[in-house]
């Protein structure tokens, strides 16, 4: 069974709520965190496989993979 922070359910939820891809300092604005802490947390769930990225630009936008489960 896998095991989630508050924040890491929270940005799964920000990010199957959005329907798109987000930018790393969206998130962050929205969880009123930093956006290191936000790529810190981001960067793990995509290790996980539950997020997934894409660099365009100077900006990192995130979306939540399909087989994910969002736990609210």
């Amino acid at each position: 069974m896998e095991v989630y922070s508050s924040l890491e359910k929270k940005i799964m939820s920000i990010l199957y709520s959005a329907g798109k891809p987000l930018p790393t300092e969206r998130i962050a604005k929205q969880l009123d965190i930093s956006r290191i802490t936000a790529k810190k947390y981001l960067l793990g769930l995509e290790k996980n496989r539950k997020v997934s990225s894409k660099k365009e630009g100077r900006a990192v936008y995130w979306w939540l993979n399909p087989s994910s489960k969002v736990l609210k």
